[in-house]
């Protein structure tokens, strides 16, 4: 590739990660006070499967994780060479249309094209699924990631008490399913524990005896996530949010709000 088209190449990649941006608040400048276990994000942002585009995505993805670490030292199974998200491939079976996400083609995509490709076909926002990658596995930043992390992607089917379940462990499937999991969750809320409109005692941690808070949860989204993540951050995680607070604390749903905050602007804005 010639300079002319390299200079041309970085060009637009800025420009697709300044529009994905817009908004965006620095880590340090956020405030744990701000989060509203209520409300986490909106339904309009969440819901919204065509926020960004492939390209879009493979631009920020090319921006969080530069350099791939391919050769580094590995563990067990885990062996290099390892992929970065931003240059991760895999062929995807056709899904076909169901009552909760449209039909998707089978072919050989990228991790952004993959992300695309769910995120409209669930009417899930690709944001929202960016978000989840980095709050289970960081695997939007991780330079070096194992392979586990790709069969664990964003979580589905690996309850915290538990093994995840192998027959979802590809990351076509943790997206997929994920993402199918939120609508579902919207369009049968009567099968599930937290609903939009109804009073919550949240749990703060998996430890029972660490307490609860009780609070009415605004949106469809919100009882999404806290279906997904049954608990929400005490006073101590909310109080260093980059770090950890107790051995009450819990960060899967902090987490998802610093990110998005961190990343996309105000989830609820």
């Amino acid at each position: 590739m010639g300079a002319r088209a390299i200079a041309g190449r970085l060009a637009a990649i800025a420009a697709a990660v300044a529009l994905v941006l817009v908004g965006a608040t620095p880590a340090a400048a956020l405030d744990g006070a701000a989060f509203d276990p209520s409300y986490i994000v909106s339904d309009e942002q969440f819901y919204d499967g065509d926020a960004l585009d492939a390209e879009q995505i493979q631009a920020f993805l090319d921006a969080k994780a530069p350099v791939c670490d391919v050769w580094r030292s590995g563990r067990g199974l885990n062996q290099p060479p390892f992929t970065c998200l931003k240059d991760y491939r895999q062929s995807v079976p056709t899904m076909a249309a169901d009552e909760h996400c449209a039909r998707i083609e089978g072919a050989r995509l990228s991790a952004a094209e993959i992300i695309a490709a769910v995120g409209t076909a669930c009417s899930v926002s690709p944001k929202a699924l960016l978000v989840l990658l980095q709050k289970e596995q960081s695997l939007v930043t991780d330079r070096w990631p194992w392979r586990t992390q790709y069969d664990h992607a964003t979580g589905f089917n690996c309850p915290d008490t538990a093994p995840c379940d192998p027959e979802f462990a590809a990351f076509f499937s943790q997206v997929y399913y994920a993402a199918r999991q939120f609508q579902i969750y919207r369009d049968l809320p009567e099968r599930f524990n937290f609903r939009a409109g109804e009073s919550a005692d949240m749990q703060v941690h998996p430890n029972g005896d660490c307490g609860y808070t009780t609070f009415t949860i605004v949106n469809d989204a919100t009882a999404g996530l806290y279906n997904y993540t049954p608990y929400v951050p005490n006073e101590a995680a909310l109080a260093n949010l980059l770090g950890t607070g107790d051995a009450c604390s819990s960060y899967g749903n902090r987490n998802f709000w610093r990110l998005w905050s961190e990343w996309f602007g105000s989830p609820t804005a």
